[in-house]
């Protein structure tokens, strides 16, 4: 690409690792919505805003998931929403499907991203 490197990561399913547990058994939806907002790059209160939730709810389901993933920093969380097919990083833009598709691919079981 004209001599630029970018990051992109391939879709995958809900297993980044053979060892990792599916986000389906460890999450809520409304951690894994915030969890995908959070790791596309999103800070707490953009993340309340698109959820019409309040900034220290969205700072505790955070926690939760970080607890939860045995994450320590929101780099990690981005790292985690990336190896697990979340969202991709493409030039010039992040691509993400959203929560709310997230959270449907959680319920049927099927990967985040097509």
């Amino acid at each position: 690409m004209n001599g630029r490197s970018f990051f992109y990561a391939l879709p995958k399913s809900e297993y980044a690792g053979k060892n990792e547990v599916p986000l389906r058994l460890l999450l809520s939806p409304t951690e894994l919505r915030v969890f995908v907002i959070i790791g596309s790059g999103c800070d707490e209160q953009e993340a309340a805003n698109r959820l019409d939730i309040s900034r220290h709810t969205v700072h505790t389901h955070l926690q939760h998931v970080m607890r939860k993933l045995r994450l320590h920093t929101r780099m990690e969380v981005m790292r985690a929403a990336v190896s697990r097919g979340f969202v991709r990083f493409m030039p010039g833009r992040i691509v993400c499907p959203g929560p709310d598709y997230a959270v449907a691919k959680w319920i049927t079981n099927a990967p985040a991203v097509q």
